[in-house]
């Protein structure tokens, strides 16, 4: 039996976390959650309309994914040492 809810207030909470480990910088954590997110939304009706008012909701989050993948190439790049040289030395007989 299924434990997580398909509702519009799961996936919003699934987006939060997914943006908290953004910030965080657990982009493991990360993407995690954001295929939670997509399986939650696949599970979510595409279009609703109540009244006059008309709801369309997207059918993927790649977005959501390429924003997590900038978000973890930005960090690394900041990280990233790969500008200093090393050199060694040796001596051999």
């Amino acid at each position: 039996m299924a434990t997580t809810e398909i509702t519009v207030a799961a996936f919003q909470n699934a987006c939060a976390e997914c943006a908290d480990a953004i910030a965080a910088s657990t982009f493991g954590t990360a993407m995690a959650w954001y295929a939670r997110a997509e399986a939650i939304n696949a599970g979510l009706d595409v279009e609703a309309s109540l009244g006059a008012t008309r709801t369309r909701r997207r059918e993927t989050l790649e977005g959501l994914q390429r924003a997590i993948k900038a978000a973890e190439t930005a960090v690394n790049a900041d990280g990233d040492d790969s500008r200093f040289i090393t050199t060694q030395t040796g001596f051999s007989r």
